[in-house]
C-alpha cells in the first residue's frame, strides 16, 4: 500500500514548515500549500487561499499528483491586531478567508477523496478563539469560528469515517510572534504559563499527529498551550 498523503496549509510559516518535516518523519508523504516557498521534505504546490477557488484548488493538484490524500492539516493563518474603531471591511474578509472559510472549503473540497482513506482533517487555531483579547476582534472571530466549524463538520462527515479536530496553541514562539510581540512580550506571555515556556512548533506538530493517528477522536479541541488558559481561567 502507497504512504499516506498529508495537506498542510501554510507549509511555509513557523508551524508549517516544521510540521511538514514531523509528518514526513512519520511517513506521510506531505503536499506544502503556501503562497510561496516550501515545507521541507514536502511537494510545492504555490495556492493563494484568500483566491475563492484556492482550497479546491489546492486539494484537486494534490489528489492528481498524488492520488490520494488521508490527511488536511490547515495551518494557514493571518494575524493582526488592530484598534476595533480601525479595522476595515477588507482586513476583516481577508483575515475571515485565510482563517476560516478556507478550512470550511478545503474539507469540503477533501471529503470524497478522504472518505476513501478514513482520513482526517485537523484546523489550527488558537487560545484566542477561546478568550478575547483586546484589538484582535476579527482574528478571535475566525478562530472561535473555526473550532465550532470543526465540531459541525464532525457531525456531517462521522458516517463517511473521516474524522475532523482542531489543535488550539497557546502563543507559539515563532517569527510571526516575535514580530508581534517582540521578546519583552513573548517573555510576559512565557510569565502567564505554568509551565514557564511557550510552545514549540514540535509541540504543535506532536499533538497533530496524535490527532491523526487517534481512530476514535473525532469534534475535539485538544489545547496545547501549557496550562496558559486554565491559568487564566484560575486568575479570574
Amino acid at each position: 500500500m502507497s504512504a499516506p498523503v498529508a495537506l498542510v496549509t501554510g507549509a511555509a510559516g513557523g508551524i508549517g514548515r516544521p510540521l511538514c518535516q514531523a509528518l514526513s518523519a512519520e511517513g506521510f508523504r506531505v503536499a506544502a500549500v503556501d503562497r510561496e516557498g516550501a515545507g521541507d521534505g514536502a511537494a510545492f504546490f504555490p495556492v493563494d487561499l484568500a483566491d475563492s477557488d484556492g482550497p479546491r484548488n489546492a486539494v484537486d493538484a494534490v489528489n492528481r499528483a498524488f492520488g490520494r490524500l488521508d490527511l488536511v492539516v490547515h495551518a494557514a493563518g493571518l494575524f493582526e491586531s488592530c484598534a476595533t474603531e480601525d479595522v476595515g471591511v477588507e482586513a476583516w474578509d481577508r483575515m475571515m478567508a485565510i482563517n476560516l472559510r478556507a478550512g470550511f472549503f478545503l474539507a469540503q473540497a477533501a471529503l470524497p477523496v478522504l472518505q476513501g482513506n478514513a482520513g482526517s482533517v485537523v484546523f489550527i487555531s488558537s487560545v484566542a478563539g477561546f478568550y478575547p483579547r483586546r484589538d484582535q476582534a476579527a482574528y478571535c472571530v475566525s478562530k472561535a469560528g473555526l473550532e465550532h466549524l470543526a465540531r459541525v463538520l464532525a457531525l456531517d462527515f462521522a458516517d463517511r469515517n473521516v474524522r475532523v479536530n482542531v489543535v488550539r496553541p497557546g502563543v507559539v514562539e515563532t517569527g510571526m510572534a516575535r514580530e508581534s510581540y517582540g521578546m519583552e512580550g513573548l517573555a510576559r506571555w512565557a510569565a502567564s504559563v505554568p509551565m514557564q515556556r511557550l510552545a514549540q512548533s514540535s509541540d504543535i506538530a506532536d499533538a497533530v499527529i496524535y490527532l491523526a493517528k487517534a481512530r476514535h477522536v473525532t469534534g475535539h479541541v485538544l489545547t496545547v498551550d501549557g496550562g496558559q488558559t486554565i491559568n487564566f481561567v484560575r486568575a479570574g
